[in-house]
């Protein structure tokens, strides 16, 4: 996600690796990590089979005012309209919709910084923005051009990660110092989802159900990947290591996420019918499912090769069993964020060595 001087205090998520979570890079740039990547990571090869994706930079008409670079895309709905995060030209971070080959910012609470996580098919945005004293900071929501806060339970910090297309959305709030809870909110009001047993968790997605999935703390101090239906939190359990998290959900409650191996690597997974299974990597090291569509069709980052340097991390989509490299732009390597139901996917794109990020459209060519 975006960076900001404030937006750390209350969204202290420790998370796996600072660009494996579906989450504006400015936070996450913030935020710890969760659980450490083992020393090497599994080397797990499949087979590659080409899929016919073309690549669109989606950064060819910006704003006035607006740099051209560190431009994720973080979310596409099935209209095929694009939210991400852009780097203003007084070097403030701003929430952005992109459509029709435009951007349109979406302003702030009244701080310098917001972020964008999610859009529905409502048009509907949901993120992180800082409040006009500087200092708070709460998940909005944003409409027909006004963005509201979404406080969490009591009024305090929050973070809007996700909202379904009845406008439910699912994020955390800060429930006590240093504390974060998954949290749920209908018409603006926010409810405490639980944990585990343990004392944090965070929600990450949300289905036209209301089923929610993230992660949380277990009794044993180990943090899980959950799903949470009907007032019920289910620990999704791991692919054999000590930690998981849950980053999406499609409407058949197919879940996805990462999880530790028992000799400590990390792979993307798929939860369904009870059971995680692990979908491999694209013959590296490690890889981190992001998102997933209602045709089961996943997408998310993985490393290519044993022996690859960090920035041959490769955007991926896995679908009926195999795992395909995205990546064909040439740049210093790729993430996928986010898959629609016609298979668009968004992401971004390391274009060189200062942190700086193209957005990314893949469209699929018949």
């Amino acid at each position: 996600m975006k960076s900001s001087s404030s937006v750390s205090g209350s969204l202290n998520v420790l998370l796996c690796d600072p660009k494996k979570l579906n989450l504006s890079r400015d936070i996450i740039d913030k935020m710890k990590k969760f659980f450490a990547l083992g020393a090497s990571l599994a080397f797990f090869t499949l087979l590659i089979s080409p899929i016919a994706y073309a690549v669109t930079k989606i950064t060819s008409k910006p704003l006035t005012g607006v740099t051209s670079t560190s431009t994720p895309a973080i979310d596409i709905n099935n209209h095929g309209h694009i939210v991400g995060n852009n780097t203003t030209s007084n070097g403030q971070t701003h929430a952005y919709r992109y459509i029709n080959n435009a951007w349109q910012d979406l302003g702030t609470l009244g701080g310098n910084l917001s972020v964008a996580e999610a859009i529905n098919d409502k048009e509907q945005v949901v993120g992180v923005s800082v409040a006009a004293n500087g200092a708070d900071e709460y998940g909005f929501i944003w409409q027909s051009n006004v963005m509201k806060a979404l406080q969490g339970v009591n009024g305090s910090d929050s973070e809007a990660l996700a909202i379904n297309n009845k406008g439910v959305v699912a994020g955390t709030c800060l429930i006590s110092s240093g504390q974060e809870n998954a949290c749920l909110w209908k018409n603006g009001v926010a409810q405490n989802l639980g944990t585990l047993g343990g004392s944090r968790s965070w929600a990450y997605a949300i289905n036209d159900s209301n089923v929610v999935v993230g992660i949380s703390d277990t009794t044993t101090g180990d943090s899980h990947a959950f799903i949470w239906q009907n007032g019920v939190m289910t620990d999704l359990g791991t692919l054999g290591g000590a930690q998981s998290i849950a980053t999406g959900i499609n409407v058949s409650n197919q879940v996805v996420g990462y999880s530790n191996l028992p000799n400590g690597r990390t792979n993307a997974f798929i939860w369904q019918k009870g059971k995680m299974q692990n979908i491999g990597t694209l013959g590296g090291f490690f890889s981190y499912a992001r998102g997933i569509n209602d045709k089961g069709q996943v997408v998310g980052i993985a490393t290519r090769g044993e022996n690859a340097p960090l920035n041959s991390d490769e955007a991926f989509i896995w679908q009926n069993g195999v795992m395909t490299d995205l990546d064909n732009n040439g740049g210093y390597g790729s993430d996928a964020y986010s898959i629609n139901n016609d298979g668009k996917i968004v992401g971004d794109e390391l274009v060189d060595n200062n942190s700086n990020y193209l957005g990314l459209e893949w469209i699929y060519k018949n």
